[in-house]
């Protein structure tokens, strides 16, 4: 049994929990609307649960993770993109291709979805003014 009584959820292959990607899909939206968000706790179902896992291996934790949420792209891939920094430290993971790729996949999925230059963080917007140029959000 985990903290609080909760049973622990099986690993899936990767060593990630097995409903991973659905885990990311709800930080994906909660992150992006925490006003209206209205699913599971953040906090139990991810910072608890996955800061463990991050913090022993950031490398191999973004590079599992991506495999995991690039598949399922939209919301999930957002939402691995912004939980990687907040579980990791952006030095160790910023030159990850694993995690560029989830980035790119990201911010494709805010652009062509119409969400605004607003809900970008400092990096995202860097990151798209890098590679795609200013001018084309």
């Amino acid at each position: 049994m985990a903290l609080f009584g909760r049973r622990q959820r099986s690993s899936g292959p990767s060593g990630l929990p097995a409903d991973i990607v659905s885990r990311v899909t709800h930080y994906g939206r909660h992150t992006f609307d925490p006003q209206n968000y209205h699913g599971p706790d953040i906090n139990a179902t991810i910072y608890q649960s996955l800061y463990p896992l991050a913090s022993a291996d950031p490398a191999g934790f973004t590079e599992r993770l991506s495999a995991a949420v690039l598949p399922a792209g939209g919301w999930a891939v957002y939402g691995g993109e912004r939980l990687v920094p907040d579980l990791c430290d952006r030095e160790q993971i910023s030159g990850l291709p694993a995690y560029l790729t989830m980035l790119d996949a990201a911010l494709d999925f805010l652009h062509e979805s119409g969400a605004t230059r607003a809900h970008l963080n400092f990096y995202e917007w860097q990151r798209w003014c890098d590679t795609r140029g200013e001018s084309t959000w």
